[in-house]
């Protein structure tokens, strides 16, 4: 088989176990299959690509109401803004809370850095902007997601304000942090070179091994980058650290609720392996930043409601601002 064909079957074997996953756990009952809740306002575009749309539930409140954005998984290129589940926008409403859900780029398109960056961060820069005509509390936003969704809810809640005071583009002005993020079978690092050393007292060597393959042609593939030797060039060293959330974290970060059994996933997944919320707990204990962690070891009596997490961060927030 020639390399080219060898990189072929990687990229194919990566696609249809991620795929697999996403629809795994929409039968899990995680996402939903559509929504007949119909939204407020539908298909809001927040930025330039096509996909960057948004749909937004206004609760019917007199003051300002806060709000819960969901990001749906997939690996950065399946699923769309409708796998919300509709309970969690039935239940938001009827505590006074707005709701969004967005839909964003895939890889195909825009590097994984551009998707949370620009597109995924800047959908909650948007509904700030929108505070007055939404009737939304700009001080009381929260964000949660599965998988991709989730990791990007982490990389929100862990980086640095984007706000950029002097913008032309008034969506740029406002704030990208969140008062408080869910994140339902997350990813602990965009760094997919760091995996190896994450998993290597968790995982088998060999499955490891068969993952990292896969990973190196996926990695170039969501990085755009030409080849493995460009991807070590000084030039990639900005956007690894960037998407390094794991590096990020730090004692004014946002409390986070992490969500995975294991248990409804299929077997040898590191995708979505318990080690990742458990790497994002270790940290979050080592810098003091505060966290809730479920998963199939959690006592049911123990397990924390990722939502009622969510709203109760809301209630007791006064924002990031």
């Amino acid at each position: 088989m020639s390399r080219r064909e060898i990189k072929s079957c990687l990229k194919k074997t990566a696609r249809i176990f991620l795929l697999f996953s996403l629809i795994f756990i929409s039968r899990s009952g995680i996402a939903a299959a559509s929504i007949k809740n119909e939204p407020t306002f539908k298909d809001v575009s927040y930025g330039t690509h096509s996909r960057a749309v948004l749909d937004f539930w206004k609760a019917d409140t007199r003051n300002p109401a806060p709000v819960v954005i969901f990001i749906h998984g997939g690996g950065f290129y399946l699923g769309d803004k409708s796998h919300a589940p509709e309970s969690d926008i039935i239940k938001c409403l009827e505590n006074g809370v707005s709701y969004a859900s967005i839909s964003y780029p895939y890889y195909q398109d825009i590097p994984l850095h551009e998707i949370i960056r620009d597109n995924i961060a800047r959908s909650v820069q948007f509904v700030r902007h929108k505070s007055a005509e939404w009737n939304i509390d700009k001080n009381r936003v929260v964000v949660y997601g599965q998988s991709a969704g989730a990791g990007s809810s982490l990389w929100i809640a862990t980086h640095n304000d984007l706000a950029d005071r002097s913008s032309l583009d008034p969506v740029l002005r406002e704030s990208s942090r969140v008062a408080a993020a869910g994140l339902i079978a997350t990813q602990a690092t965009y760094n997919f070179p760091r995996w190896k050393k994450l998993f290597e007292n968790s995982v088998d060597p060999k499955t490891i091994k068969a993952w990292m393959m896969i990973l190196d042609q996926t990695m170039l593939d969501m990085y755009h980058a030409k080849n493995a030797k460009q991807l070590k060039s000084k030039e990639f060293e900005p956007m690894l650290r960037d998407l390094d959330m794991l590096s990020m974290m730090d004692a004014n970060d946002p409390p986070l609720i992490m969500t995975t059994f294991t248990s409804k996933l299929p077997g040898g997944d590191i995708l979505h392996h318990e080690r990742h919320p458990e790497a994002v707990k270790e940290r979050c204990d080592s810098v003091d930043m505060k966290c809730v962690i479920n998963l199939d070891s959690t006592p049911i009596e123990e397990r924390v409601n990722m939502l009622d997490f969510l709203l109760d961060k809301l209630s007791s927030s006064s924002g990031n601002d």
